[in-house]
């Protein structure tokens, strides 16, 4: 899969869905309910490759119908935390990179090596 405008290309094992894959393969993906399919953040345009993502299910198809309804959206779109690929596929979407090893702003605070007073 190869996600644009990054050029990221991206190996979905299968049953993988595309956000699943990505997170797998090292990239942050925009999404807000962490792949539940109730935020449709996630959602891509397909580029390419329609035929090679699993049919469409009620979850993501009441997600799609509110996207569809935004007049700025127009394309075959698609939820990453729904959407299987199972060949060849080209997807846009903004926002996605790989992830960095700088502890993420939602990570908690860690105490390694932080002595504690024991009195």
């Amino acid at each position: 899969m190869r996600v644009e405008p990054s050029g990221a290309v991206i190996d979905a094992l299968p049953g993988e869905t595309i956000i699943e894959a990505a997170r797998r393969s090292g990239f942050l993906w925009p999404s807000i309910c962490g792949g539940e399919g109730s935020c449709r953040t996630c959602f891509v345009t397909v580029l390419e490759g329609a035929s090679a993502l699993s049919p469409v299910d009620s979850l993501e198809q009441r997600g799609l119908d509110e996207l569809y309804r935004s007049p700025r959206n127009i394309g075959i779109l698609r939820l990453a935390c729904q959407a299987r690929p199972n060949g060849v596929v080209q997807v846009k979407r903004r926002g996605v990179r790989r992830a960095t090893t700088a502890p993420d702003m939602f990570d908690p605070p860690t105490t390694e090596g932080v002595l504690h007073d024991p009195h």
